[in-house]
C-alpha cells in the first residue's frame, strides 16, 4: 500500500471537504474584505484583520458621543436654578438645581431643606413635603417635547443619564441603576421606583434614557434614594400649581412615634403621638399632650411620615381628627384658619429654656421655621445673640421680632464639644 493511500485512510472523505470549505472561506472573506476597505494596506496575515474590521466597536466606545448627542437634544429643556442656604459659606458660591422647563415661563425644581432662591417671588408654587416645586423661567427657548420612559422591567440593570448642575449649564453623566423596586410613598400619588444601595445618584437631579426619554427626578425618601416617575412629578406640579399659596395651615403640632411601650400606656395599636401643641396655634384647645391621633380627615396616620404629609397639605376650613385619649376614641372637628406659608416659614420656630449665666438651650425646632433652615437642633445651646452675650429666650425672641423681613441675626452655638456661628434670617 502506498504512503498516499495510507494518509487517504487516516483522513476522512467527510474531514477533507471541511477543510477545503474553511479555506475557500477564509479567502473569500479576504477578498471582500479588500473590496470594502481598499486603501487598507495589505496584511500577510488577514485573518486579524477581517476580524477587526467585522466586529462592532464596544458600546462603551461611544458612550461619551451619545451623551454629548443628547445634550445637545434636551439643551432648551432644562436650566439651572442658582440657590442658598442659611449655611453656605461664601467661599462655595452659589449652588444650582437642575429644572425642566414645563413651558417657555416655568419650570420644575425640587428644592432641599433650606434651600432658597435669591427672589422668593420667583417661586410660583412649591410642597413642603417633598421640596417640589414650580419656579419662574421666562426664556426664548421652546423646550423640547420629552416623552416619558415606560420600563419593560424593573429588574434589568441599566445605563441612565443623570443630570448635573454647574455654573455654565446642565450636563449628563451615565450612572448604572442595578434594578428599580416599586414602593409606595404617601408623600406621592402613585409607585415609585426604590433604587440599590450606593447607587450614584444625586436629589434633585433628573434622569433620562441613553435613548432620550425622561424617566423621572431623583428624591430622597425615609427609606433611601428613589426615582419618582416623570408622569407623577408632572402631575405633582399640576396639584400644586392649583393650589392656592396662602390657603395652607399650620397646625403648630409635633408628634412623635408609637412606640411598643406607648402602645402599653395609652391603648392604641397605631397613631401617632402628640408632644407639643404650641399654646396660640389652631389646635391649642383641643389636642393636648398624650393624644395619639390615628386619621386625619379619615385618613390613616401610621407613622410620623404620613402625619408630615397629611398635615402639610391641609387647606383652611373644616377637618376631622380622629384621636385616642386616655383609652378612649373621639372624634374632633375643627376649623383651621389661613396662614400664609411665607409668613409661617419666618417664624422663629424655636422653644427654648433660660441657663443664667450661660445662655439658653434649645428645648424644640419647628422644621419649617427660620430656625429650622438654620439648621438648629434640640439640646443646642445659645451664647450669643447679636451683640447679647448669654441671651435669655426672651432677649432672642424680641431681637427676631424687631428684626425686618430678610434681615439676620447671629447666633453662636455650642454643640457638645462643637462652637459654631449661624445666621437666623428672619
Amino acid at each position: 500500500m502506498s504512503t498516499s493511500n495510507t494518509l487517504r485512510s487516516r483522513v476522512s472523505r467527510e474531514t477533507r471537504q471541511l477543510l477545503i470549505a474553511a479555506l475557500v472561506a477564509l479567502l473569500a472573506l479576504w477578498v471582500l474584505a479588500r473590496i470594502r476597505f481598499p486603501g487598507q494596506p495589505v496584511n500577510p496575515n488577514p485573518i486579524p484583520s477581517l476580524l477587526s474590521q467585522l466586529s462592532s466597536v464596544p458600546r462603551f466606545a461611544n458612550l461619551a458621543g451619545e451623551i454629548a448627542e443628547l445634550q445637545s437634544r434636551l439643551a432648551n429643556s432644562w436650566l439651572a436654578i442658582p440657590v442658598s442656604a442659611a449655611d453656605d459659606t461664601v467661599e462655595d458660591g452659589p449652588r444650582r438645581l437642575p429644572a425642566i422647563r414645563l413651558g417657555n415661563d416655568q419650570a420644575i425644581v425640587l428644592f432641599g431643606r433650606g434651600d432658597q432662591v435669591t427672589n422668593d417671588t420667583d417661586v410660583v408654587a412649591a410642597d413642603r413635603v417633598t421640596g417640589l416645586a414650580v419656579v419662574r423661567a421666562e426664556s426664548e427657548a421652546t423646550p423640547a417635547g420629552i416623552p416619558p420612559w415606560t420600563p419593560q422591567s424593573l429588574d434589568d440593570p441599566r445605563y441612565l443619564m443623570a443630570t448635573v448642575s454647574m455654573s455654565g449649564g446642565v450636563s449628563l453623566r451615565p450612572v448604572l441603576v442595578g434594578s428599580l423596586l416599586e414602593v409606595r410613598s404617601p408623600a406621592w400619588p402613585g409607585a415609585i421606583w426604590m433604587v440599590p444601595e450606593g447607587t450614584d445618584l444625586t436629589p434633585s437631579a433628573f434622569v433620562f434614557t441613553t435613548s432620550g426619554e425622561i424617566a423621572g427626578l431623583v428624591v430622597r425618601e425615609p427609606i433611601g434614594l428613589a426615582i419618582v416617575p416623570w408622569d407623577i412629578v408632572a402631575a405633582e406640579a399640576g396639584r400644586i400649581l392649583s393650589l392656592e399659596r396662602t390657603s395652607a395651615v399650620d397646625l403648630r403640632v409635633e408628634v412623635r412615634p408609637l412606640t411598643s411601650a406607648l402602645m402599653r400606656a395609652t391603648g392604641a395599636m397605631q397613631g401617632v403621638v402628640v408632644a407639643w401643641v404650641d399654646a396660640r396655634g389652631p389646635l391649642a384647645k383641643r389636642l393636648a399632650v398624650g393624644d395619639v391621633i390615628e386619621s386625619l380627615n379619615s385618613q390613616p396616620i401610621l407613622h410620623t411620615r404620613d402625619w408630615e404629609v397629611a398635615s402639610s397639605r391641609l387647606r383652611a376650613g373644616d377637618a376631622t381628627l380622629r384621636v385616642r385619649r386616655q383609652g378612649k376614641q373621639v372624634d374632633l372637628a375643627v376649623s383651621l384658619p389661613v396662614a400664609d406659608v411665607s409668613t409661617a416659614d419666618r417664624t422663629l420656630g424655636l422653644g427654648m429654656r433660660d441657663v443664667p449665666g450661660v445662655g439658653t438651650t434649645i428645648l424644640r425646632v419647628d422644621p419649617q421655621s427660620a430656625a429650622g433652615l438654620a439648621r438648629l437642633q434640640e439640646g443646642d445651646l445659645i451664647t450669643l445673640s447679636g451683640n447679647i452675650t448669654a441671651p435669655t429666650a426672651a432677649q432672642i425672641g424680641n431681637a427676631f421680632r424687631s428684626a425686618r423681613t430678610g434681615e439676620a441675626i447671629m447666633l453662636a452655638i455650642t454643640r457638645g464639644r462643637t462652637h459654631l456661628v449661624v445666621g437666623l434670617v428672619k
